[in-house]
């Protein structure tokens, strides 16, 4: 698939775990890949609304930010 920049491209996720995003995907953000996940959720209110989260990609390990001086 051909990403172009500010382009974000989501699936339909197909899981049960009604905590996981309903759709999942990968975009390009001022030139660095994004890992996008998008929720449907409604407000106290009762409003619907849809919630999205664009982070740095998954790439099997965790990087660990360690600032201890030892």
């Amino acid at each position: 698939m051909d990403m172009k920049d500010n382009e974000l491209t989501l699936w339909k996720n197909e899981t049960d775990n009604p905590k996981a995003p309903a759709y999942k995907g990968k975009g390009l953000i001022a030139g660095a890949e994004k890992a996008v996940s998008l929720w449907h959720n409604t407000s106290k209110a009762g409003k619907p609304y849809l919630k999205i989260r664009v982070e740095e990609p998954y790439h099997g390990t965790k990087e660990i930010k360690d600032n201890v001086p030892f």
